[in-house]
């Protein structure tokens, strides 16, 4: 797995390519909105997606798996990513907006929508600023406060908004956590505004914090 794509080696240069999309997900049983089902040795398991936005590939050539990784920003869940490498990558994107460069895999992987708007109230940034507004100062910030996010969501299973649960049924905890992510106020008490950004996604933030 790398950020959001997830991939499954075979034999004889065979490999399976997965993207969850907004709703998939992996299970033991069949479900309702189960779209594919794997047998093996030992049973099956089923690829699950309501809204039919995830993807499931089945590719015969090592190299293109090669590429596709190479073509994807570093996984942001890994921790080993460098303060100065982070800078660089995100000065490679200068006139874009925080949420287009998150939310670009190619840049950043693994970042999703709630990750988005609670790393950027975590590291006080407007959704509206530009790369090029930042001191490398803030954006080290920035990847620190990702980093906190992803990896407390990854130890509590993830959040569930809607239909998500693990492969063994197990609904996400971290939205129980969530600062500004659905919420109406911040833990001060101050206004979250829900807006459209220019990622064409809706981003939950606290303009009285992020600037």
């Amino acid at each position: 797995m790398h950020g959001k794509f997830i991939f499954i080696i075979l034999k004889n240069k065979w490999s399976i390519w997965n993207t969850l999309g907004m709703t998939g997900g992996w299970s033991r049983e069949r479900k309702k909105h189960s779209r594919l089902e794997f047998v093996l040795d030992d049973g099956s398991i089923f690829f699950n997606d309501q809204r039919n936005f995830g993807t499931v590939k089945f590719v015969n050539d090592g190299k293109l798996l090669v590429d596709k990784l190479r073509s994807l920003g570093p996984d942001m869940l890994s921790g080993e990513v460098p303060d100065g490498d982070f800078v660089n990558i995100m000065r490679k994107y200068q006139r874009k907006t925080l949420p287009e460069v998150l939310m670009n895999q190619k840049a950043v992987a693994g970042v999703g929508n709630y990750i988005k708007a609670e790393a950027l109230y975590l590291a006080k940034l407007s959704p509206h600023r530009t790369v090029e507004s930042l001191s490398d100062e803030e954006i080290v910030n920035l990847k620190q406060s990702i980093q906190k996010v992803m990896k407390e969501s990854f130890a509590t299973g993830g959040a569930t908004i809607r239909t998500y649960s693990d492969f063994n049924g197990e609904i996400g905890k971290y939205g129980s956590r969530f600062i500004v992510y659905n919420q109406s106020k911040d833990p001060a008490g101050n206004q979250v505004v829900k807006e459209k950004t220019k990622d064409n996604r809706t981003t939950h933030w606290v303009p009285t914090v992020q600037k």
